[in-house]
């Protein structure tokens, strides 16, 4: 099965995006930088929902189905400035990641 759309970053508003998203009849992927929060929410709230765990990103970026659409909720800090960098090389095709540069607010632009 591949996820409608993914969400990376599991307090409270991924958590809550991603049940609105997957009420509304989409399979959602979900990352978080510690596996043990993906567990507690895939087996507590998330329990019996059309929600796709991932444990790893490359496992992560595999459950989605193309085109990928992927939603940060990341805090403010530290995993903030890795976070997109992380997931957008690996998110792309190797015909799209080659139109990529370096951007120091995304790790990644758009080069036209």
């Amino acid at each position: 099965m591949s996820a409608d759309l993914g969400v990376v970053g599991l307090a409270v508003m991924g958590q809550n995006l991603t049940l609105n998203v997957e009420s509304r009849g989409y399979t959602a992927a979900v990352y978080n930088r510690t596996a043990s929060k993906t567990k507690e929410f895939v087996s507590g709230t998330a329990t019996g929902k059309e929600i796709i765990p991932s444990y790893s990103l490359p496992e992560f970026v595999a459950s989605l189905a193309e085109p990928r659409k992927i939603i940060l909720m990341v805090k403010a800090g530290g995993a903030n400035r890795r976070g997109p960098g992380a997931v957008v090389p690996s998110s792309l095709s190797k015909r799209h990641r080659a139109r990529w540069g370096k951007c120091p607010l995304l790790g990644y632009r758009k080069a036209y």
